[in-house]
Formats: structure tokens, sequence, C-alpha cells
């Protein structure tokens, strides 16, 4: 096989991935002309979790717990092992993912900045072609996905809550929801598959989980209590050599001030592993 630059095999992986979905009916909408039976055109759901480290699963060797529904996606598709991003900024991958584009072409730069309504996302193309589209959970960059031309929209402005988060559905209005969010986000996207799963679609299931300040289901919050996680080698640096941005960091482990936002390093440990427990749950319903 030729080899590839990265430039080129994003590319193609996009490419390929929308050609895949879309069937070779490029440019007809819905309306306008009759879509390939739905056998045909696989359904999509996009999963993305928000601040998963790359050994947050049991598939990459963690020895505190198992995810056995993320692992299952592993084993029977695909796996990357040595994989990068030029932009790792919550806001600006998001509009990335959604785009394929680099940061420099969506607008998207840095946090809380504005991605362009012009700046056509995949659910967008995706429906376009026939398909049922859905966004349920974190979108994070303004304008929110409401305003995109999707069959359903279930999100929440910002970061959102753990414990009954205010969610605007559709065009409604923001409303609180009871429970754990990661719960609430599985059973809307649940329901929109009982509703159009005799269509073709494609959902963004973007969880809030585990974001910083993880807080877990009440189910889960005895979890790990009595684990004593492993600190890495670099947890006691005194940041000798090290640029102001990292010494600068605004989320610190212990220490004082307004930069640092947990003190227990065992207690922050343990409701990361909870809060992952229960999006592979949700992965698995």
């Amino acid at each position: 096989m030729k080899k590839l630059s990265r430039r080129e095999f994003a590319g193609l992986s996009t490419a390929a991935a929308m050609g895949a979905l879309l069937s070779g009916t490029q440019g007809c909408s819905r309306e306008q002309k009759p879509q390939p039976e739905k056998k045909d055109r696989p359904n999509v759901i996009f999963f993305m979790t928000d601040d998963q480290r790359w050994d947050g699963l049991s598939r990459a060797g963690n020895p505190y717990f198992k995810t056995p529904n993320m692992d299952r996606i592993a084993e029977e598709g695909a796996y990357f092992t040595n994989s990068f991003v030029t932009n790792s900024l919550c806001g600006p991958s998001r509009a990335t993912c959604l785009t394929g584009k680099y940061s420099h072409n969506t607008g998207v730069r840095v946090n809380e900045r504005y991605f362009p309504h012009d700046q056509q996302s995949i659910l967008e193309m995706a429906g376009s072609q026939g398909y049922r589209t859905a966004f349920v959970g974190k979108w994070h960059n303004k304008p929110y996905g409401r305003d995109r031309k999707l069959d359903y929209y279930f999100g929440f402005r910002g970061q959102g809550s753990y414990y009954n988060p205010v969610i605007q559905e559709n065009d409604g209005g923001e409303k609180e929801y009871q429970g754990w969010v990661e719960d609430v986000l599985a059973d809307k996207t649940l329901e929109f598959i009982r509703r159009h799963g005799s269509e073709p679609f494609f959902i963004c299931h973007w969880f809030k989980t585990p974001h910083q300040h993880c807080l877990p289901a009440e189910r889960h919050k005895d979890l790990f209590k009595d684990v004593v996680f492993r600190k890495p080698s670099t947890f006691n640096t005194d940041y000798a050599g090290k640029p102001r941005a990292v010494r600068e960091a605004d989320m610190k482990i212990g220490g004082t001030g307004p930069t640092s936002y947990v003190q227990d390093w065992d207690e922050f440990m343990r409701n990361y592993h909870r809060v992952l427990i229960g999006v592979d749950e949700n992965v698995g319903r």
C-alpha cells in the first residue's frame, strides 16, 4: 500500500466516510430523488466523550475498571494507538469533527467562539441525502446546534450539569430534566432511534463526561472507594524548566489559590472512573 501523509489521509478518510454514507446520491435532497434502500445505507452513531484519557478504557490496559461496551467497538471495528490532533481544545475540536476541516478553516480556533453556519456539518450533509439526523449532548460552540437544519436537537449550553441538567429540545425553551446527565441524554437518543429506526439515521451523541469536577450517578458513588490510584512520576514536579502555560495551568490538583480545582488525588480519580462506568453503560444501552 502507498504510504499517505497526514493531510492525504484526512482528506481521503473524510471523503470515504461521506461516500459510504451518501451512497452515490450527492446533491439530491430527500424530496428531490428516491433514496437507496435502507439496507444499503448504514446507520451512524458518533459517540464523543469529553476529556477521556487515551488509557481511560480497559481495552487500553487500564487496570482499575472494565469498559466492555467501548471495548466492543474497538474489538469489532478499528482502534487507533498512534493518533494526533492539531488543536485539542474543546470547541475547535468539535467544529473539526463536524466538518473534517482544520481550525483555521472552520474559524473556531479557541473556545467560546462563533461556529459559522456556512460551515456545513456532516449531520447536515447526511440530512440532505435522506438521513434522519440528531444531535444529543454537548455542542459547546456558538450558536448552538438547535440553529442547524437537523431533525432533532437535544443539547445544553456550555458545559451543562451532571445532575438535573437544563437542556433545550429542538426549538422549545430550556427545561430542567431530573437525573444524571448521561442517563437523560441516552434516553433521548434511544427515543429518536425508536421513532426513526425504519429510516437511515445519523446521530451525534456527545457526552458531557468525564469533563472536570466529575460527579457520578448515585448508583456508582461507592465504586472504587477503597482503591488507591498510582500517581504519575511527574505528580510532584516543581515545574522547573516548564513553560508558563504549564506552570500557570488553571486545572491543577493540590496547592492553593484559584488554579487549584481539586485537592484529593484519589477522590478525583475515583470519580473520573465512576463517571466513565456510567458512559460505558449508556454506550451499551
